[in-house]
């Protein structure tokens, strides 16, 4: 079978596979959402420099694109699953795995490849555990803002190595937790 580009799973896991999309498709809002949208739109692209001249090739694929004309037509939406789906979890999960700089560099690419004008970037996310809680949470202009100044200050400096060779390294220094993470995913949001 991997021959043939499947991998085997057990039938437990299978199981619980068919109950979270069993789930999913309870939720009328997500499901209203994926029936208007494209999945797995892939996008190929290029990031042209000013400062530099350089251009990187820039592949994305994206989960969920709404066609335009739907009362969806304004967002673009990735699929995640989590353990904990609260707000405050969730907003950790965005900055620490992020899924900020992802969406702003998502809505950036589909708009420079369709001329349209995707403003809104959303989640559609199932806990990885039974119930299977899904929701749809949306990223607000704030989380958009700061990760567009961060997507183009990171690719400039990726262009600078390019051009000049030198690339940063890691320093060998103890890690120590920084204060606020005591209080991460506490009641003190």
């Amino acid at each position: 079978r991997r021959a043939e580009g499947k991998i085997p799973i057990k039938a437990e896991m299978m199981s619980d596979a068919w109950a979270a999309n069993a789930r999913l498709k309870e939720d009328e809002e997500i499901m209203a959402i994926l029936e208007c949208s494209k999945k797995q739109v892939q996008l190929n692209l290029e990031w042209h420099c000013e400062d530099t001249g350089i251009v990187v090739p820039w592949k994305m694929l994206l989960d969920i694109v709404p066609e335009p004309s739907s009362e969806f037509g304004n967002t673009i939406y990735d699929f995640k699953t989590s353990r904990n789906l609260d707000r405050r979890k969730w907003k950790l999960q965005v900055f620490n795995d992020n899924l900020h700089l992802q969406a702003a560099l998502y809505l950036a690419g589909i708009n420079a490849a369709t001329g349209l004008q995707y403003s809104n970037f959303g989640h559609i996310i199932s806990e990885s555990e039974p119930p299977w809680e899904p929701t749809v949470r949306p990223l607000d202009a704030e989380w958009m803002a700061m990760a567009t100044v961060d997507y183009k200050i990171g690719m400039r400096r990726y262009c600078e190595c390019i051009v000049t060779g030198k690339w940063p390294g890691y320093d060998r220094d103890a890690v120590r937790p920084d204060i606020w993470m005591a209080w991460a995913g506490s009641e003190y949001d």
